[in-house]
């Protein structure tokens, strides 16, 4: 690892940037592409913070014949499911009903989503929930507004730890991660 630039905001998510170096001038990037990917950061009062995301692009950089120098774009994987496009109308669901319909989905549609994440609705207080007579999704993005939804909830989204003994590690959705 050469650079590492990540942004991570409150409801924004998290998105970074890689600058890796390798002996290897052929990697195989199309095959990065929707791979998780686990860093550990050291942070100002020396403990560690975990950064869990999904490589979303791969670029193979410069080489002087024994080096090559390869870009890799780095996204939580809430970020990626927000590029898709729908309307929807939910009869009589409450809000974690409809974060399971939507978060559920796209496990079934993205095999690289499935690998890389998992999520946990289970703690909910679901009396805080009522269901609605209707709830409306009109032609937004698919998941925009799940987190300031989940923002006041214990609903989580877990994704593998990737270094280390590659236990999960449970993120609050929304949230930037915590060593």
């Amino acid at each position: 690892m050469q650079r590492v630039e990540i942004r991570e905001a409150m409801f924004e998510g998290m998105h970074g940037h890689l600058t890796c170096i390798s002996i290897d001038p052929d990697l195989p990037l199309h095959e990065l592409l929707g791979q998780p990917l686990g860093i550990e950061m050291v942070n100002d009062r020396g403990g560690l913070h975990h950064i869990n995301g999904i490589i979303t692009e791969a670029r193979a950089g410069q080489a002087d014949g024994a080096l090559r120098v390869y870009h890799l774009t780095l996204r939580d994987a809430m970020s990626i499911m927000d590029g898709r496009i729908n309307s929807r109308i939910f009869r009589r669901k409450s809000v974690p009903d409809i974060l399971h319909i939507l978060l559920r989905e796209w496990r079934l549609r993205s095999p690289a989503l499935a690998h890389a994440f998992s999520f946990d609705l289970h703690r909910l207080d679901q009396r805080r929930y009522p269901c609605a007579t209707r709830s409306a999704k009109p032609s937004t993005r698919s998941l925009k507004g799940s987190p300031r939804m989940m923002a006041c909830s214990a609903s989580t989204i877990s994704a593998p730890r990737f270094l280390k003994h590659r236990r999960p590690s449970t993120l609050p959705t929304g949230v930037s991660p915590k060593a």
